[in-house]
């Protein structure tokens, strides 16, 4: 549904938006993951193979190894834990994640602090058409959901639905 329209993270965090949509189930969280583990390794040996005068020196051999990790293996399995949920009973609320990834230095001047001390930043949610509803999470305090109605109003968006769920 979203594709890429980069190849790198720009330097200016909030540039590089994702939104994805959460898998639920410990089996097919643990597909995801092996699926991605898997393709690194193809990948890997694909280039080793290709390259084994080159990866001989260690100095490439590490770097390269060091590349492979950051770029792949590590986008993908941080991507596949955010969008990823353990047990099936959460599966009704068919999520979405919207995520803003980049390096905690490029947040600054950008980032907020809540009054409980955790970080946020304010970033414009490009599809707000495209929202059927906000579910506030149980464990939020009475009246979160008039909140969200309200800034939803004040928003321009009063017909999104907001309800409240269960577990």
């Amino acid at each position: 549904m979203f594709i890429a329209d980069r190849q790198t993270l720009s330097a200016k965090a909030n540039e590089n938006a994702h939104v994805g949509l959460v898998t639920y189930g410990d089996k097919k969280t643990i597909y995801r993951h092996r699926k991605a583990i898997e393709r690194a390794a193809d990948i890997a040996n694909r280039v080793g193979q290709a390259n084994k005068d080159l990866l001989r020196r260690e100095s490439v051999h590490s770097d390269y190894i060091n590349a492979v990790a950051k770029e792949y293996i590590a986008r993908q399995l941080v991507w596949r834990g955010i969008t990823s949920k353990r047990d099936d009973p959460w599966e009704v609320e068919a999520e979405a994640r919207y995520v803003v990834l980049n390096q905690a230095k490029n947040f600054d001047g950008i980032a907020n602090t809540h009054t409980d001390g955790r970080r946020y930043i304010v970033h414009a949610l490009p599809l707000i058409g495209n929202i059927a509803e906000v579910m506030v999470g149980s464990a939020a305090p009475d009246g979160e959901e008039e909140w969200v109605r309200a800034l939803l109003q004040c928003l321009g968006h009063p017909a999104i639905s907001v309800t409240r769920s269960l577990k």
